[in-house]
């Protein structure tokens, strides 16, 4: 029975604990949302007319992936180029996502940057981090800088999000992380 009660304490912590992911030093559980179970509204598009197709597709998904009754989609707008939006289920209201534009209003994606861990490139998946039970989204671009043939020197800007639910605005918070990584710069 011990033995019964031990497994079901470390399941229970293990499913508690599967989104406390640190990225840039923000966890995600430090920012809870409570999942909405009601009925979806009507999707209202507003401005967000010229992007239908894709958001009726999320609309009609409707499956919850960001602070507890949003449904975020993206989709391709070019070359290396990524776009999005986020779809209140309680409301049917289209909210812009912040995907780490930077000063000139170049997103991540369309920079062309490349960005790597311990020599491995990382793919677009893991550029933007949010899930359904918490408030946090974050989004990354990188710069990299050329030292030798073998490293560089790479720029990390992380887009810390914290979405505020009672003005339904983000408040952004910037994390810069440098750091040299081995790149063998004869493949390129």
């Amino acid at each position: 029975m011990k033995k019964l009660a031990a497994c079901l304490g470390l399941a229970l912590a293990c499913i508690s604990t599967s989104h406390a992911q640190t990225i840039a030093g923000y966890s995600f559980e430090k920012y809870p949302a409570k999942i909405y179970n009601g009925k979806q509204a009507p999707l209202k598009l507003g401005d967000w007319r010229s992007f239908r197709t894709r958001l009726k597709a999320a609309h009609k998904d409707g499956d919850i992936n960001f602070a507890g009754n949003y449904i975020v989609t993206t989709w391709g707008c070019g070359t290396s180029c990524v776009s999005g939006a986020m779809i209140d289920k309680r409301t049917g209201k289209v909210y812009d996502i912040p995907l780490g534009e930077t000063e000139d209003g170049v997103t991540p994606y369309e920079s062309g940057a490349e960005r790597f861990a311990d020599g491995a490139e990382l793919d677009d998946n893991e550029r933007l981090a949010f899930y359904s039970n918490s408030r946090l989204f974050i989004s990354c671009n990188c710069e990299g800088e050329k030292v030798n043939e073998t490293t560089g020197k790479q720029l990390i800007t992380y887009y810390v999000n914290i979405w505020d639910e009672k003005t339904k605005t983000f408040k952004l918070k910037k994390v810069q992380q440098s750091k040299l990584v081995t790149v063998d710069y004869n493949e390129f």
